[in-house]
């Protein structure tokens, strides 16, 4: 994001009462507004929005190190993303194109979270060859571990207890996976920032609270909304070949346990979590699936998973 979005000590402020978005927004309650065009993302890939500035100042809780600009008014045409408030302070984002959505949120904070997510779907759109996973992943070594599992399995716990441990976060909630040149599966940052349910489980250990609190940006009740370091984390567009595919399996009590998973898991792994609709995901998905170690992880502590994953691969990650 650019340095011109800044945030100011009031938008830093923890954030209260905040809302779920509606799963379709009414269509004859919007308020027709001037439309002031922006461009987002990468120049050959831009992603154009109408009326960005009324989230700029809550994007960067979400979404970090994108490019941002603002057009000139005749380019107003053809818009990826439409941002609307309606007379009664509701804001409606409303994505054009795959996967076109539209969506009604409370407030701007999370308005400004279905802006980052409506961006990342667009993006992902633009993407030859490109896949999105609800998946999240940290750098071991010279490749990218990648966490697969169901809602709630752990996937963002794990990544940034490995985080907390030393190893570089490359990507929180969503993450997506390309061909290299080689032909060798590449994970490519989408740049989301990590969030960390609260409050903090009893058992998560000093380190992670430490590490929870040094990066802390803002928090709710509910939330704490992270922002690492350039050091601490991936940023938007790097790239990272992928070692491994781990898939998670969170259960209430009992130790660590990880074992090689058949490609057939990994597979079915990878199915139910890609949400791209641009192109045909079983016909790359076998060879993700053939090309890449996988490994099942059976856990109930988060910081026990990320100790016991990081010993296993820590010889060689990629066999």
């Amino acid at each position: 994001m650019n340095d011109a979005i800044a945030m100011s000590r009031k938008q830093r402020r923890v954030m209260n009462n905040r809302a779920d978005p509606v799963d379709k927004a009414p269509s004859g309650d919007d308020h027709a507004l001037p439309v002031s065009p922006w461009a987002f993302g990468p120049p050959e890939t831009e992603i154009r929005v109408g009326n960005a500035e009324t989230l700029l100042a809550h994007l960067p809780f979400f979404l970090s190190g994108w490019p941002c600009r603002r057009l000139d008014d005749a380019d107003c045409g053809d818009l990826d993303i439409k941002i609307v408030e309606r007379p009664d302070k509701k804001i409606v984002i409303d994505l054009t194109g795959p996967g076109a959505l539209k969506t009604l949120f409370e407030n701007e904070f999370d308005a400004a979270d279905g802006l980052a997510s409506a961006l990342v779907a667009a993006f992902i759109a633009r993407q030859a060859g490109t896949l999105c996973f609800h998946a999240s992943g940290a750098q071991f070594g010279p490749g990218l571990v990648v966490l697969l599992g169901d809602s709630l399995a752990g996937k963002s716990s794990v990544a940034l207890h490995m985080a907390a441990a030393g190893y570089r976060l490359f990507g929180d909630d969503r993450l997506a996976v390309r061909t290299g040149d080689g032909g060798e599966a590449m994970g490519l940052c989408l740049g989301l920032t990590p969030k960390v349910r609260l409050p903090l489980p009893d058992d998560c250990g000093k380190r992670f609270v430490d590490y929870v609190d040094s990066f802390t940006e803002i928090r709710d009740d509910s939330t704490a909304y992270l922002k690492l370091w350039e050091g601490e984390a991936a940023v938007f567009m790097e790239q990272s070949p992928i070692a491994a595919f781990v898939i998670l399996k969170r259960a209430e009590a009992g130790a660590c346990a990880i074992a090689p998973a058949s490609r057939p898991a990994i597979l079915k792994a990878l199915l139910a979590q890609c949400f791209a609709t641009q192109i045909k995901a079983q016909d790359l998905m076998p060879d993700l699936a053939s090309s890449v170690a996988g490994y099942e992880l059976g856990f109930s502590n988060s910081a026990d998973a990320a100790a016991l994953l990081t010993a296993t691969l820590r010889d060689n990650p990629r066999k």
